[in-house]
């Protein structure tokens, strides 16, 4: 098993494009209970679809568990929700997790598999409080601006209506110097030119949520896999592969 005290996965039944690509940064997977628990003390294991989430473990072993202390604000692990398999199920309505603080220096790759249930309450996952305002970084879906960046200046792309959609698939953002793009099943829907005068270092990574306070999600999220590194267009082809026949994407 990676690591101890927590309920991991074993090696042999990782995900193949996810957690063999060196430099993960946290990787969080919601396909079966083993990295789910009840409590944000990460101690008890959800027991049964239905069941609200407090914690979601890290299972790259870096230690970056998201959680949710607040009861009513959590997500809950719920049957059929991405092509028959099981994922958390965000309302819209103030459900969001955070990794408390996460390390992603100069360069990072994030992938997620989601399915947005509303068109107005999209998928958001963002490093640091509001990445407008401070160096970090968002990732938005349909309706808004869909990324952006902050290192010492913010650099954004323009508003894409509906590039996430309503089917699932598998969203992602890298970023690597002088650019910020935004992915859909590994095909590129946009890129920023960045230019950065700082180098954002630790933040929280809020998931389903602006800092737990806007902007909730309304929808489904199976995975959740950050790099610290920009991936090579073949590493990057491979984890969107693996994740994509997984899901049934």
């Amino acid at each position: 098993m990676i690591g101890t005290g927590f309920p991991m996965v074993d090696l042999d039944d990782r995900p193949p494009g996810v957690a063999r690509i060196g430099g993960l940064a946290t990787w969080l997977d919601a396909r079966t209970n083993r990295g789910l628990t009840l409590d944000a003390a990460l101690t008890t294991t959800v027991a049964a679809l239905g069941d609200p989430v407090g914690g979601w473990v890290d299972q790259s072993g870096s230690g970056a568990h998201a959680v949710q202390l607040t009861g009513l604000k959590r997500p809950v692990w719920t049957a059929n929700r991405i092509n028959g398999a099981p994922a958390l199920s965000f309302n819209g309505a103030g459900m969001c997790l955070q990794i408390p603080s996460i390390d992603l220096p100069t360069e990072f790759t994030l992938l997620a598999v989601v399915r947005e249930a509303s068109a107005t309450n999209t998928f958001f996952v963002e490093h640091g409080p509001n990445a407008t305002a401070n160096d970090g970084f968002f990732l938005y879906g349909r309706g808004q601006g869909p990324a952006g960046i902050r290192r010492g200046t913010f650099s954004g792309a323009a508003v894409n209506a509906d590039w996430v959609g309503a089917t699932a698939c598998v969203v992602g953002l890298d970023y690597a110097p002088g650019r910020l793009r935004y992915t859909k099943n590994g095909l590129s829907s946009g890129q920023v030119t960045v230019t950065a005068t700082s180098a954002n270092v630790a933040a929280a990574l809020n998931i389903g949520a602006r800092n737990q306070a806007s902007l909730y999600f309304n929808g489904d999220l199976g995975e959740l896999a950050v790099w610290r590194r920009a991936l090579s267009d073949p590493e990057l082809a491979y984890a969107v592969a693996s994740l994509r026949a997984r899901w049934g994407i």
